[in-house]
C-alpha cells in the first residue's frame, strides 16, 4: 500500500466506481526460453482471480472508496508479467458514468 499512498491523497471516494485491474504475476523459469514470447503470457493457474480481486477490494476499503459495495463495474485481468517485467498490480479506479 505505499505506493498507493504515493497515488492517492484524499478522502475516501463516494457513489458508483469502476475498477480496472491489471495483475502481473511471477513469470515462472519455464518461460524464459528463448522461444518463449517476451511480451505477456496469460497467467491460467493459481490464485484465481477471484482472491485476487477480494484482497484488493478489502486492503482499498476506507482508503479509496468508502466500501467495496461501490464498485459497480469490474475489469480484472492476470498475467505472466514480461520476460524484462516485475510482479505489479496495476489498478485504475473511476466513477462510473450515468447512461
Amino acid at each position: 500500500m505505499v505506493a498507493l499512498a504515493t497515488q492517492f491523497d484524499g478522502e475516501p471516494l463516494d457513489g458508483p466506481l469502476t475498477l480496472d485491474c491489471t495483475f502481473l504475476m511471477p513469470r515462472p523459469k519455464r518461460l524464459y526460453r528463448k522461444k518463449d514470447p517476451s511480451s505477456k503470457v496469460w497467467h491460467i493457474s493459481r490464485p484465481d482471480l477471484d482472491n485476487l480481486i477480494k484482497a484488493v477490494k478489502d486492503a482499498l476499503t476506507g482508503i479509496v472508496w468508502r466500501d467495496d459495495s461501490q464498485i459497480c463495474e469490474l475489469n480484472i485481468r492476470k498475467w505472466h508479467h514480461e520476460k524484462e517485467g516485475h510482479p505489479a498490480a496495476i489498478l485504475e479506479v473511476r466513477r462510473c458514468l450515468s447512461d
